[in-house]
């Protein structure tokens, strides 16, 4: 927010263009994490003026210095196929021939036919911030006599993140590393990971993840 105005600033917007145009870094995709439960905001200009409506998602960004060379893979993190998909395929796929919204979308018999290992997630993710392991490692800092850190992202998207970005194996490298929350997702997943942070008390704290 830009201080004493109903308006967002536009940092994010030019933290994009610097990244390509400094850098030389292209944008693979722009992720809405949408998390329906956090806290209303901004609260003067949404809940008092009523201006502007309480934000509920955070964008993630995804770059790369070469797209074509990029390791992202979605079969790393195909859903299940609801009950409807499943009937679906099992009847043989669909078996209308329809041409829908001026001819920009077409369905054709059998269409969706095709026994698969699961389905692509949309580039929505839905995750709530209520996460168990957080609130371990904040009574853990707790007791310790640590400053927990006040805005983790929950465990399920750096899971999410780590298995459709890398394969096992490889190296995660997270410079705000927080309270290791990216570090707990790649140690779960089999990849090897390095994480910076400036707070002494983060890092202790997230230390307890892995007694």
């Amino acid at each position: 927010m830009i201080p004493g105005l109903p308006a967002r600033s536009l940092y994010r917007e030019k933290l994009v263009l610097a990244l390509n145009s400094r850098l030389g870094l292209m944008k693979l995709d722009e992720l809405p994490w949408v998390n329906l439960s956090k806290p209303p905001g901004p609260v003067a200009w949404a809940s008092k003026e009523r201006m502007m409506l309480n934000q509920s998602w955070e964008p993630v960004y995804l770059f790369t210095n070469d797209p074509r060379a990029s390791i992202a893979d979605n079969r790393r993190v195909l859903k299940p196929h609801t009950p409807r998909q499943q009937r679906l395929i099992e009847r043989g796929g669909e078996a209308r021939d329809v041409v829908n919204s001026d001819g920009a979308y077409k369905v054709k018999p059998v269409s969706y036919g095709n026994q698969t290992a699961g389905s692509i997630p949309k580039n929505v993710l839905m995750i709530g911030h209520s996460c168990r392991e957080q609130q371990r490692t904040k009574a853990n800092a707790r007791e310790r006599g640590l400053r927990p850190h006040g805005a983790p992202m929950p465990l399920a998207l750096a899971d999410f993140l780590v298995r459709y970005l890398t394969a096992p194996g490889q190296l995660v490298a997270d410079s705000f590393g927080g309270s290791l929350t990216t570090g707990r997702a790649a140690e779960i997943n089999g990849r090897r990971w390095l994480c910076t942070e400036r707070e002494w008390d983060y890092i202790a704290a997230g230390a307890s993840r892995f007694a």
